[in-house]
């Protein structure tokens, strides 16, 4: 329910069939999505629901928000997710995440990592090597670290150890949830 495009993709007949995730990430980076308002309303009532019964779990990712948490009182933080915003916003609201909606960066808008990193600096007015980016897909994190954004890989979600040991040998840190604080810090 996070990938919209790639169940739009599925019903296009497309076959993601045993594909790893950066082939799969690379994929939607190559089939630019049409908007998918019908998916977007069968979301929202899925979330409501979640966060109705208390399903939608923040303890997991705790290092993540607390990080957050303390960085934003020095930092401008932005989250660009592949998930959409529709799921992103209860949850960072229900984790206490003070963050404003348009700083956060849906699905469809982090499409096109190198184009929404510019614009995030444009933004902020800074260069693109004052940003700082951590993710778990290694494609993105390379795009990002050729555009000069300071970038480090989590060891969590769906990386895997080759990612990490590739990441590595690329000269690209990989961090855990609760190396957040002191790597955005350290740089």
């Amino acid at each position: 329910k996070d990938h919209p495009r790639a169940f739009e993709m599925i019903a296009e007949g497309f076959d993601f069939t045993g594909m790893d995730q950066e082939k799969f990430n690379r994929l939607l980076l190559e089939n630019p999505h049409p908007k998918s308002i019908e998916y977007a309303d069968i979301l929202k009532c899925e979330i409501a629901k979640s966060l109705d019964n208390g399903t939608a779990d923040y303890k997991t990712f705790g290092h993540v928000v607390s990080a957050i948490k303390s960085l934003s009182a020095e930092f401008a933080i932005v989250i660009a997710t592949a998930r959409t915003k529709e799921t992103t916003l209860p949850f960072l609201i229900k984790a206490g995440i003070p963050i404003r909606p348009e700083r956060v960066f849906s699905s469809y808008e982090a499409y096109d990592k190198a184009r929404m990193l510019k614009s995030i600096a444009k933004e902020n007015m800074c260069e693109t090597g004052e940003i700082v980016l951590i993710d778990d897909i290694l494609d993105l994190l390379k795009i990002a670290k050729y555009i000069g954004v300071k970038v480090a890989m989590a060891d969590w979600g769906y990386s895997n150890e080759q990612q990490r040991a590739e990441a590595r040998q690329l000269g690209i840190p990989v961090i855990s949830q609760d190396g957040i604080e002191s790597f955005v810090r350290g740089l």
